[in-house]
């Protein structure tokens, strides 16, 4: 190619190769990232178990370190998927109400201010309109989280929690629209399905979060008092964007790096839970072929099972020198 136009810092015949391409797209997603102070209380973090992260981000948000580029593009991976949701529903024989283009100010007891909009309300279902219309929050999520969440509990009590945050946001927005039912539509992020969680209004749990405010957080954020840490937790503390400002310091020795993917410590979590299984089928798998390997079998039905053991030449090689990566991984707490 013979032009040498810039894009960014990258130029046409680098935006070609894999490094390149690499580089010219982190820049355009570091250029999206953003921080700035909380002025007002938000339902989708409200859920949040750590009252200094919240109080920080009204008092200390200057201190708030940049998540990076792969982060950013899971942020905005989440809001691409509400257009196809509510596409589909459309086609299934829904009728939405839409999110609205600015969100609303909902004043509570203490004179705090909520910010938010809900996803949108289901005004109705080929022809037949609901009274009242339940408000509709829309999520994506991987695929093995996705398999494993099928009430409205699997919410309220996930090990991760920004989907417990999903919870504590469907609520609050029942709540403050003075509506008694919501239904939460998750969208599978690998194969695209889609499955509903109905949910009635948890009054108490709802207004717990609203006294959260009034009672905690509000006044140490006019006071500029800090809130004290929560005991250190690897899944909320290790990628938070205080984590250097935090105390008591966690050091986890030279070299290490704090990880903010929530899709890899989601896969982290999936793969300890099959870990025992794992560890089960290999030893029965072993002991099933030994019995039909010592029997002597070449073809057989066992119940549904058809078997059939084949002779294969294996060849002798030899390995030379090398240096290999060996990953350990465990799971703290």
């Amino acid at each position: 190619m013979s032009a040498q136009v810039e894009i960014g810092a990258v130029t046409a015949d680098e935006a070609l190769t894999a490094e390149g391409f690499d580089r010219a797209l982190r820049g355009v997603l570091d250029k999206e990232v953003s921080i700035y102070p909380a002025r007002a209380w938000y339902p989708s973090s409200l859920g949040h178990p750590c009252d200094r992260f919240l109080v920080w981000n009204f008092t200390r948000w200057q201190d708030k370190a940049r998540h990076d580029a792969v982060l950013q593009s899971i942020f905005d991976e989440g809001r691409e998927h509400q257009p196809l949701i509510y596409k589909r529903l459309e086609q299934m024989g829904f009728e939405i109400i839409r999110e609205s283009d600015r969100p609303t100010q909902y004043k509570v007891k203490g004179g705090a201010v909520i910010s938010g909009r809900p996803d949108g309300r289901l005004a109705g279902f080929r022809g037949e309109k609901y009274k009242p219309t339940p408000i509709l929050e829309a999520k994506t999520m991987s695929s093995f989280q996705w398999d494993k969440t099928h009430t409205i509990d699997d919410l309220k009590h996930s090990p991760y929690p920004w989907t417990r945050s999903y919870y504590a946001q469907g609520h609050l927005y029942c709540f403050l629209e003075n509506t008694p039912a919501g239904l939460f539509v998750l969208k599978n992020k690998t194969t695209g399905m889609l499955k509903c969680l109905p949910y009635e209004l948890d009054y108490a749990f709802a207004e717990s979060l609203l006294t959260r405010i009034e009672r905690d957080l509000a006044p140490m954020v006019a006071q500029g008092v800090d809130p004290d840490p929560i005991p250190f937790d690897p899944i909320v503390c290790g990628g938070c964007a205080f984590e250097a400002q935090c105390y008591p310091p966690r050091d986890f020795g030279p070299g290490t790096q704090i990880l903010e993917d929530p899709a890899l410590v989601e896969q982290l979590e999936e793969r300890e839970r099959l870990k025992p299984v794992a560890k089960e089928y290999e030893e029965l798998d072993k002991t099933v072929k030994t019995i039909l390997k010592r029997n002597g079998i070449k073809v057989a039905i066992a119940g549904p099972f058809q078997i059939e053991l084949t002779e294969r030449a294996v060849k002798a090689y030899s390995v030379p020198e090398r240096t290999d990566l060996v990953v350990k991984i465990t799971r703290q707490g």
